[in-house]
């Protein structure tokens, strides 16, 4: 059998633009967008319930975890039209990940059998950049 890339899906944040997002509405975007596990594996060095409390090595973490759900997302072809929550998607690693659906977002991930979601992401001082791709076997 052979793995081939079935999609892919890239997204680019500014990091300033996720600082700002933090600043604004910081619980509410934590828990919308990151499952518990997600927020242990970021290894975030400041104490994550408190709004304002975090340095830039943390919103570096978030944007770059943030990216590769957006990735994820786009690899899948998610659109609005498909009721889906950030959490639903979960990364399992660091720098280079896996995703596993915490649970089945019908339209999209109804054809997922034998498929695999991977991916990397990475930071500068300015942006964070995720790339996901969907493998599956072919005969």
């Amino acid at each position: 059998m052979v793995r081939n890339i079935i999609s892919i899906g890239i997204d680019i944040v500014e990091i300033k633009s996720i600082q700002l997002l933090l600043k604004k509405n910081f619980v509410r975007f934590i828990d919308t967008i990151f499952t518990k596990k997600e927020l242990t594996q970021m290894k975030l060095s400041s104490k994550i319930q408190s709004p304002g409390n975090y340095n830039a090595s943390d919103v570096r973490q978030i944007s770059k975890y943030f990216a590769a759900k957006e990735a994820t997302l786009k690899a899948l072809r998610v659109n609005n039209s498909v009721p889906f929550e950030f959490s639903d998607l979960e990364l399992l690693g660091g720098e280079n990940f896996k995703i596993r659906p915490k649970r089945i977002l019908f339209n999209t991930l109804k054809n997922m059998q034998g498929k695999e979601i991977i991916g990397s992401m990475s930071s500068s001082s300015n942006h964070s950049i995720a790339v996901a791709m969907i493998y599956g076997d072919s005969k």
